[in-house]
């Protein structure tokens, strides 16, 4: 029976001394949430202070423009979730601008090619035409009724022309002087062109020449090749030399 009591007082203190173990242990573990908690919460204010001293230290001037950047972004997304429609009505409104965007391009580039159609057709007319019309220009203006008019018309017409770039034709001696040298570039053109066929005609020529000469001096060296191998066979052996005609021939009768 003692023994009994014993072992049961001895397993109460082992308890005892295993819950005082537990609560050591259970007190350092708190111990510590309660250091790393402490340290976490100071991390943080020091991570405010830093934020708060280099807000002071920012630009007034980039705080505002930052803010109103905010501002603006927050408004315009309480427009696009308030009015979801407007959105239909501004493609409507942009369509419209394009539609007449495209008639205003479409009536320009018929203008301007109308004024280069014009252009080309100017262009077209050779000097000789410029050069009867100046003439009766000339002559016109001699008029002593219509001359101060017709010179006034046309003075006013040409300066208008040459203000949109285009070139006017109307001095007779110009023209004249024009014309000669197109003539003369012309025919010296010609005459180069006139040397330059002919040589080619030449060496054409050339080449052919050789090239009948050739053909001819290889057909003769065949037919001389030929003669030769006949008159190799004709010769006989032995001193007998040449022997015309064929060696079975019968001979003549006296």
């Amino acid at each position: 029976m003692q023994s009994l009591e014993k072992e049961k007082v001895d397993d109460g203190g082992d308890r005892e001394d295993a819950a005082d173990t537990k609560l050591t242990v259970s007190s350092m573990e708190d111990e510590k949430r309660k250091v790393t908690y402490e340290e976490l919460q100071q991390r943080l204010h020091s991570k405010i202070e830093q934020l708060r001293a280099a807000r002071i230290t920012m630009n007034p001037d980039k705080i505002k423009r930052k803010t109103e950047k905010v501002e603006q972004g927050k408004k315009r997304k309480r427009d696009a979730e308030v009015k979801p429609s407007t959105s239909d009505g501004g493609d409507r409104k942009v369509n419209n601008d394009m539609e007449e965007a495209s008639k205003e391009l479409a009536f320009s580039q018929v203008k301007l090619g109308n004024e280069e159609e014009r252009r080309k057709k100017r262009k077209k007319l050779s000097k000789e035409k410029e050069l009867e019309r100046a003439r009766k220009l000339e002559e016109v203006k001699k008029d002593p009724v219509k001359g101060a008019m017709v010179s006034k018309k046309h003075s006013w017409k040409a300066a208008t022309s040459r203000a949109a770039g285009i070139k006017v034709h109307d001095d007779s001696k110009l023209l004249k002087q024009s014309i000669q040298k197109e003539n003369k570039r012309h025919q010296k053109n010609a005459e180069k062109w006139k040397e330059r066929f002919e040589a080619q005609q030449k060496v054409k020529t050339e080449k052919q020449q050789k090239r009948s000469e050739n053909i001819a001096e290889r057909a003769l060296e065949k037919k001389m090749r030929k003669i030769a191998k006949r008159e190799k066979k004709l010769l006989r052996p032995g001193f007998e030399g040449r022997k015309e005609g064929f060696i079975n021939e019968p001979l003549a009768s006296a």
